[in-house]
């Protein structure tokens, strides 16, 4: 796959890599959500929506396959010319895999830049790709939060650049993400938020950083910025959790 000079998508890599601290500590703490569900070297994993690559390249260590997809050929591309695994180029609401062949997925700050029907299909496809003692762990920010005045500023004066996907089109919240992830036929396990304060101490403390983001962590905080959910497939028979 040939390297494409894409500086959107150098900007996602950047932003993790190369950036200050808080916005690294902003990025970190969501690549860091796979330890929510205790990683295992036999297992497949999907990263759907894989932009630059970030999280394959966190989680290609930690078990046998991790599979990154995205619909844009050169975030594809920046990718696989840095790492190793598996990229495919495709829209994530019509993936083109088996039923039931990955342990894990992973979808992160993705679904906010799709419009809510399509994210129902992308959640069905999901269920039927994941095993059924699988897992998925999906974030978007909470817009029942600081989030959209942060955003707003930022957006305001310009302090990041343009992300791969454009403005926030479907803007979740608590109990909105909740009734999706039902809807689409998985069971949350886990739910809360997270980057309340940690990415903002981290220019004074990364100790600090640290013990703020594992006390955000707990399942059930709803103010944070970022919401996340950790799900499996719900059994017939069974109700919401």
């Amino acid at each position: 796959m040939a390297r494409a000079h894409d500086p959107e998508v150098e900007g996602q890599y950047h932003a993790f890599w190369s950036s200050g601290p808080l916005r690294r500590r902003w990025h970190l703490n969501k690549l860091r959500l796979f330890e929510l569900v205790g990683m295992s070297r036999d297992d497949m994993v999907l990263d759907a929506g894989c932009g630059a690559g970030n999280l394959v390249s966190e989680l290609a260590p930690r078990c046998r396959m991790v599979v990154g997809c995205d619909y844009h050929h050169g975030r594809l591309a920046f990718a696989a010319s840095r790492l190793q695994g598996e990229f495919v180029e495709a829209s994530i609401d019509r993936l083109p895999f088996a039923d039931a062949r990955f342990d894990k997925i992973f979808c992160l700050e993705v679904i906010e830049h799709i419009e809510h029907e399509v994210n129902l299909r992308i959640l069905r496809e999901f269920f039927r790709v994941l095993k059924a003692d699988g897992q998925l762990v999906l974030t978007t920010p909470n817009y029942r939060s600081p989030w959209p005045a942060i955003e707003l500023f930022m957006n305001t004066l310009r302090l990041v650049p343009d992300m791969p996907g454009g403005a926030h089109i479907s803007k979740y919240h608590w109990r909105s993400l909740d009734d999706s992830l039902t809807a689409a036929g998985f069971a949350i396990s886990r739910m809360g938020t997270f980057n309340h304060l940690s990415p903002f101490l981290a220019p004074v403390s990364a100790r600090w950083a640290e013990r703020v983001y594992h006390w955000e962590l707990k399942a059930g905080r709803r103010r944070g910025n970022l919401l996340y959910a950790v799900c499996r497939k719900r059994q017939p028979g069974l109700g919401r959790r």
